[in-house]
């Protein structure tokens, strides 16, 4: 069964906060994903918005999850050009086998630059291929979620990481068509947790990540 990672503030935690990561590192969430941009010292810090540069900084993430080496972290960049930056920090603490990236991914950066962060997995979001496609209308969305997924297999892509409402099982059967995997984000309900276990799908990311357990648990005594 795929990875479950904890959304940053899953169960009433707060977000990009240590609260946050304390709990994640303790629960038995596969990944935790962070919010990533430059503060105004130019430090890596968590924060999902532009708030004045203030936040948990990531070398402190790093320090904790350096005791906990079966856990990921998925980096969701906020801001471009974060890849390089992120992945030597990943390095000092020995954790780019651990490193997985989303958010604001460069196609373009990725094609000339994925040597320098080669350790790390790349979790594509599909609206870096095609930033309109969640405005689409849904019979439009289906071809033009399928020519951004084409465009992703020749990319060095692990997992397309999208809106789940948009995976459907048709989508997903593209996808791993393709030798992709599917990785969904943000997945609270719990009938729709179950139908991505059931497809297999690489990733689900969720704030309801008791539920998420639950649901994992339930399946597996099946």
């Amino acid at each position: 069964m795929g990875i479950i990672t904890a959304h940053s503030g899953c169960d009433g935690t707060e977000d990009n906060s240590l609260e946050f990561v304390t709990y994640a590192l303790r629960s038995e969430a596969g990944c935790l994903e962070v919010d990533v941009r430059k503060g105004q010292d130019g430090d890596l810090i968590l924060s999902h918005d532009d708030n004045g540069g203030e936040g948990v900084f990531l070398r402190n993430v790093f320090e904790r999850m350096a005791q906990v080496p079966e856990k990921m972290i998925n980096c969701d960049l906020k801001e471009r050009d974060l890849e390089i930056p992120v992945y030597r920090m990943a390095c000092h603490f020995h954790m780019e086998e651990r490193l997985i990236y989303s958010g604001e991914v460069d196609p373009v950066h990725l094609e000339e630059n994925k040597k320098n962060f080669e350790k790390a997995r790349i979790f594509l979001n599909i609206e870096n291929l095609y930033p309109d496609i969640y405005k689409e209308e849904e019979q439009d969305r289906e071809r033009k979620l399928k020519e951004a997924i084409e465009k992703a297999a020749s990319l060095p892509v692990t997992c397309i990481n999208a809106e789940y409402h948009i995976l459907t099982d048709e989508i997903i059967t593209f996808i791993k068509g393709k030798e992709l995997g599917c990785s969904a984000w943000t997945v609270n309900d719990e009938k729709e947790l179950k139908r991505l276990m059931v497809r297999e799908v690489e990733n689900i990311t969720t704030r309801n990540l008791k539920g998420a357990i639950l649901v994992k648990k339930e399946m597996e005594l099946q």
